[in-house]
């Protein structure tokens, strides 16, 4: 029985013993682990400080954003037109070709005219021709108006418009009284069952003396090679067709204005 319990009390003491050693160690660890001497502390503080100092001293900007580049303004000019001087009576001798060929002529059309500007350019070097898609009547006044202010309105004066809406006959005076009485050569349009406009031209030719007509719709007739399916817009020979239309007109009103041109 004694030995007993002499037993009981060594395994007591040796547990309390490990329990002892472990509770220390564990004591001591921590110590260890989160124990600063005064220098480490006064490190650490000073690196808190300066890390706060440079949060509040230094400003993070953010990037600018880039600035949009600006849209370019529209260009409202009139492009450079040659100054077109009034016909002078050729020399005689003058052949009607050569005379021709040097008229400052001014075209104003639709996209009829647009289509031929380059046979245009080459039969008349010396012209300025403006022709523009779906353009109407009423917009020859403000042309006609900017070209006298500009001192580019040339003469004679080519007009291919009536093909994209009727106007009635006032319209029609009002842009032959505009041109102070150089010499206009209307074109007749080839689409007239939609707007009735060959009549109404072929009358005023035969009433205004400065207003001559190229009828383009009887010259073209019969020739269905000038045109697109439409049978309005021109191809590449119907280009230099009425191109040379206009030219063979100028041509016969100039060799009767001035009978010493040769021919």
């Amino acid at each position: 029985m004694k030995f007993y319990i002499r037993k009981k009390k060594k395994i007591l003491i040796y547990n309390l013993t490990i329990m002892f050693i472990v509770i220390l160690s564990l004591i001591i660890f921590i110590v260890v682990a989160f124990k600063q001497t005064p220098k480490e502390k006064q490190k650490l503080y000073f690196v808190q400080n300066a890390v706060q100092i440079i949060e509040k001293n230094i400003e993070v900007k953010p990037e600018p954003e880039p600035k949009p580049e600006p849209e370019p303004e529209p260009n409202n000019t009139t492009p450079s037109i040659p100054p077109a001087p009034i016909p002078t009576i050729p020399e005689p001798g003058t052949s009607i070709a050569t005379y021709v060929q040097g008229l400052h002529v001014t075209g104003i059309g639709d996209s009829v005219m647009l289509g031929a500007v380059n046979s245009l350019y080459a039969t008349f070097p010396n012209g300025y021709f403006d022709g523009k898609v779906s353009r109407q009547i009423i917009h020859a006044y403000d042309i006609i108006t900017n070209l006298k202010y500009s001192g580019t309105l040339g003469d004679p004066i080519i007009i291919n418009l009536g093909a994209n809406s009727y106007y009635n006959d006032d319209y029609k005076k009002a842009v032959i009284d505009m041109v102070d009485g150089r010499e206009v050569f209307w074109l007749t349009v080839t689409n007239d069952y939609q707007v009735n406009i060959n009549t109404s031209l072929r009358n005023l030719g035969e009433q205004i003396s400065n207003l001559h007509i190229i009828d383009w719709e009887k010259i073209s007739s019969g020739h269905p090679e000038y045109f697109a399916p439409d049978g309005l817009h021109l191809t590449g020979a119907g280009q230099i067709a009425y191109a040379n239309a206009i030219y063979s007109s100028l041509c016969n009103f100039y060799l009767q204005k001035y009978p010493e041109l040769s021919e």
